[in-house]
């Protein structure tokens, strides 16, 4: 072996950790849908029990969340779904708190790169909380201020509201509710 080789192979066995590569779908939870967050982890939730479940990059699990995203309900297996580690009460809740004086919803189109999930521009457009309950099927008692997927049933709609040309085989497109203070 030449020294070059040597060298190599040395290096090779200090390279950085190898992080788990999300599963497009988590067969531990039949009734998880993919959302998106502009955070860095892919993220379920769950269209029964509205729990989110966000991948762990370096453990290759899941960690689940009630559905208000502010108490941890420990690990699972993504592919059986039982639970791997018990809760973590010391960690920070995944949403934001919404202040009760905080009641002005406010609803922006946001697109993504399909490569990398990057940014790419965002729009705010006028909708209310009904529609988007009725677009994404959710109960009265749900705020509507999270993240949405935007799905060729909503295109139509959107693209009546906004400048920007919607393309949904070249951008991911998400709408993101925000909860303002009323003036």
């Amino acid at each position: 072996m030449t020294n070059d080789k040597a060298k190599a192979d040395s290096e090779s066995s200090h390279d950085q950790k190898q992080y788990h590569k999300p599963p497009d779908r988590l067969l531990g939870f039949p009734n998880s849908k993919p959302v998106r967050k502009k955070g860095g982890r892919k993220r379920w939730k769950d269209t029964k029990t509205k729990k989110i479940y966000e991948w762990d990059y370096q453990h290759g699990d899941v960690e689940g969340w009630d559905k208000t995203g502010k108490r941890h309900l420990g690990s699972f297996d993504p592919k059986k779904g039982n639970q791997v580690k018990p809760p973590d009460p010391s960690k920070k809740p995944i949403t934001p708190t919404i202040v009760k004086s905080m009641n002005k919803e406010r609803y922006t189109l946001a697109w993504y790169s399909v490569e990398n999930e990057s940014l790419i521009g965002e729009e705010d457009i006028p909708l209310t909380q009904d529609t988007i309950r009725s677009w994404f099927y959710l109960s009265e008692e749900d705020t509507a201020i999270e993240c949405y997927d935007v799905t060729a049933s909503q295109r139509r709609d959107l693209m009546k509201l906004v400048k920007h040309k919607i393309d949904l085989n070249e951008f991911n497109y998400q709408l993101e509710g925000r909860a303002d203070k009323l003036t």
